[in-house]
């Protein structure tokens, strides 16, 4: 080869840096951070299509014309440890805080296991993760040895719980009753406030007495700062919360109740109500107390439902690595944007979406809603998040079919709907769960108005497209049933606290003794 031949068969100094420049480009592969800064970017958007079942927050109460407390009261919470029973509620009592002339706040402490560590169990997580996102966004896990947990933690959570006592009767039997609120960001016992003054307002001076708690669910509002039985801080994430550690809390303040109750007050029977999601821990204690395994002596009677879910909620499970994994994910970098997002802004997201999606008309809201929402999901660091995050993952969803099973035909427990007017189909949608489509769903077309109207008219009684509802299996299943109305759409207790106690009394007063 000649010299001029070499030279021509070289590439020019131009071409050579060219190829060199392509060459250096195809080798450049994005960080893992910048990955993950990318996807929360667009996770932002996806989050706000979220389930109104998920992201649960309810109005609150104010000086809004309902005669209760305004807001931001959370705050001003100091836990004394001392357990002051509801049902002895007199001028004796000291309550850390007193919202109305009748309803006070005490504060109790619950010492447990948690039946879950899976905040703390080293999953092999790219083994077991189902998608590359979770993978992504999972915690790395905590220990070396993937099947070894950490020594079991017992947990001292200590809360307030509010207590309204109705009826002069001291003669008959008293009622207990448990409001047992939703799940969510910056939710609290405080759902139920405006409901406490219309009870007291209607039901005051009746022939039946009543004692109405209502408690912070653990994990949720002042029971979100959670210390080891030695008094120690807990530095970590929560484990996940699920229905028995929520259930193993509500019976052990009704035990306490019941054992401590004075002044004519004793609690002869008790009734309990919760809504949506969380009617699962509502079942439980009720199976609970019919099978004569509750701490407490005296019987659950009656369980009222408001918003119910449909009845695939009731009947089936869910795979309990799914939620695992889930409330793995939900503990790192995607939770923590979903909190700062939901309580940015002063909350705009969170007013906004129970506006569009958790009540009939915005103007139920009331305009101080959003500072006591703030005030409870910011205590103890926002810990409040880790149960919103269980919530989420679906620690609720766990199947209530044996809590049914075990009620079946026990007439002597009855359980109840209450409804709302408003039947509007919510569209929110569900980045961590997707229903399953049955076969109408599948051979549905997006123009077939026929099958639009077929699916609307579901949802509106609360039918499964499988087939039946709640009310219809709760008949069968021998626990009457009885399906009442209120004004309102999804946050009843709130929206129509004057219907919902009329409801709520009757469905409750027709137990006969």
């Amino acid at each position: 080869m000649t010299p001029c031949d070499s030279a021509r068969s070289r590439p020019s100094r131009t071409a050579r840096i060219s190829s060199q420049s392509r060459m250096s480009r195809s080798r450049v592969r994005p960080s893992p951070l910048l990955l993950r800064t990318i996807l929360a970017a667009h996770l932002l958007a996806v989050i706000s299509s979220c389930d109104a079942s998920f992201i649960v927050t309810p109005p609150v109460v104010g000086t809004d014309g309902h005669g209760m407390a305004g807001g931001g009261r959370y705050h001003r919470r100091r836990p004394t440890g001392k357990f002051t029973p509801a049902t002895a509620c007199d001028d004796e009592c000291e309550s850390d805080d007193t919202i109305d002339r009748d309803v006070r706040t005490f504060s109790t402490h619950h010492l447990t296991d948690l039946t879950s560590s899976s905040g703390h169990v080293g999953m092999r997580r790219h083994r077991n993760s189902s998608s590359w996102i979770r993978k992504l966004f999972t915690r790395p896990a905590r220990t070396n040895d993937d099947d070894v947990p950490p020594p079991r933690t017992r947990y001292r959570f200590e809360y307030d719980y509010n207590a309204l006592v109705i009826g002069n009767a001291t003669d008959q039997i008293t009622t207990g009753m448990i409001l047992v609120h939703p799940i969510g960001v910056g939710i609290g016992r405080w759902y139920y406030d405006r409901l406490l003054s219309s009870l007291r307002d209607e039901y005051g001076n009746t022939g039946r007495r009543t004692v109405v708690l209502v408690p912070d669910l653990l994990g949720s509002a002042t029971a979100s700062g959670p210390t080891d039985e030695f008094g120690d801080p807990i530095s970590h994430e929560l484990p996940l919360l699920n229905v028995t550690d929520w259930t193993r809390q509500i019976s052990h303040l009704m035990a306490e109740s019941t054992r401590r109750g004075g002044g004519g007050n004793t609690v002869g029977r008790w009734a309990i109500v919760a809504n949506g999601g969380c009617s699962s821990i509502a079942l439980r204690v009720a199976a609970e107390s019919s099978s004569r395994t509750a701490p407490f002596g005296a019987p659950v009677t009656n369980v009222v439902i408001s918003s119910p879910p449909g009845l695939s909620y009731f009947l089936d499970g869910t795979d309990p690595m799914k939620v695992r994994e889930s409330y793995r994910a939900l503990s790192g970098i995607v939770g923590g944007l979903f909190w700062w997002y939901s309580l940015r802004d002063n909350g705009r997201f969170v007013r906004e979406f129970s506006e569009r999606n958790l009540v009939g008309n915005p103007d139920d809201l009331g305009h101080v809603w959003t500072p006591n929402c703030l005030s409870a999901a910011s205590l103890h660091g926002g810990r409040g998040r880790y149960s919103t995050f269980a919530f989420l993952a679906g620690a609720l969803r766990d199947g209530c079919g044996g809590s049914l099973d075990a009620l079946r035909g026990r007439r002597d427990v009855r359980i109840d709907l209450i409804r709302g007017t408003d039947t509007r189909r919510n569209r929110a949608r569900s980045w961590f769960w997707t229903r399953k489509k049955n076969k109408r769903r599948r051979g549905r077309t997006t123009g077939d108005d026929s099958n639009d109207r077929r699916d609307v008219d579901a949802v509106r009684n609360d039918t499964d497209l499988a087939g039946g509802t709640i009310r219809q299996y709760l008949q069968n299943n021998g626990n009457r049933g009885t399906e009442l109305f209120v004004g309102g759409r999804i946050s009843l207790a709130w929206e129509d606290p004057n219907g919902y106690a009329k409801c709520l009394m009757e469905l409750v007063s027709e137990y006969e003794t």
